[in-house]
């Protein structure tokens, strides 16, 4: 009876193997998935914001670097501007807008700069004593017509001026005016030597605008081409 029960049950295996269908075996034929990329992207950290007690640092960084820039502009500018003027009046006055030693510097450098040449000087009275030819005015500061003229033109010879500097409030006022031949002599050190028979027929004979043309040979050298030291 037991082995009858044994048979019975491998028989019904055998037929239950038998039967499976082979198309469930082979997977193959089966579409697969697709395949998914995952890309990593990397997390940059967020800058921390800055204090409040870094701001007043970095205003006043741009403060300093603003401050910086007008001092490197004001070197590299030529000339003083609208800090000095000079009017029509005969004889002319020239305005620079600054102190009295302020100004006395600016004056000076202007006159070495247009090779103007400074015999004596008095700091403590305001006073500049220079020798000059007026004719150089005309080949320095006038129109090309005038400048080929000027060329073959001898009208002046030159002469000692005084320039006069005085404080007026906060800016400085400029004269100049012709020097007598014994004090042109005296502040150029030729004191030794014979003065003209007649010192003022000499001054006569030269056109009375000589000290005109010089303080405004001046005024375009302060204005537009005065340089630094």
């Amino acid at each position: 009876m037991r082995l009858r029960v044994v048979s019975l049950f491998s028989c019904l295996l055998l037929a239950a193997c038998a039967s499976e269908d082979s198309r469930y075996r082979d997977t193959s034929a089966l579409e697969k998935p697709p395949t998914l990329v995952v890309e990593k992207r990397e997390t940059v950290p967020e800058a921390p914001e800055k204090d409040a007690a870094d701001k007043p640092a970095e205003a006043e960084a741009a403060a300093v670097s603003d401050e910086d820039q007008e001092e490197t502009d004001l070197k590299t500018q030529k000339g003083l501007g609208d800090l000095v003027t000079i009017d029509d009046k005969t004889p002319p006055m020239l305005t620079i807008k600054q102190s009295f030693d302020v100004a006395w510097n600016s004056l000076k450098r202007a006159l070495i700069q247009s090779d103007i040449e400074v015999t004596d000087l008095e700091h403590d009275k305001g006073k500049f004593y220079v020798s000059y030819d007026a004719d150089s005015y005309v080949s320095e500061h006038g129109s090309l017509i005038e400048k080929s003229v000027g060329l073959f033109s001898n009208e002046y010879a030159k002469q000692g001026y005084l320039l006069t500097l005085t404080a007026e409030g906060s800016a400085t006022q400029v004269t100049a005016a012709p020097l007598k031949d014994a004090e042109y002599r005296k502040r150029t050190d030729h004191d030794d030597e014979a003065a003209p028979a007649d010192s003022d027929v000499a001054e006569k004979e030269q056109p009375a605008d000589g000290a005109d043309k010089l303080l405004r040979s001046i005024y375009l050298t302060l204005k537009d081409d005065l340089r630094e030291k």
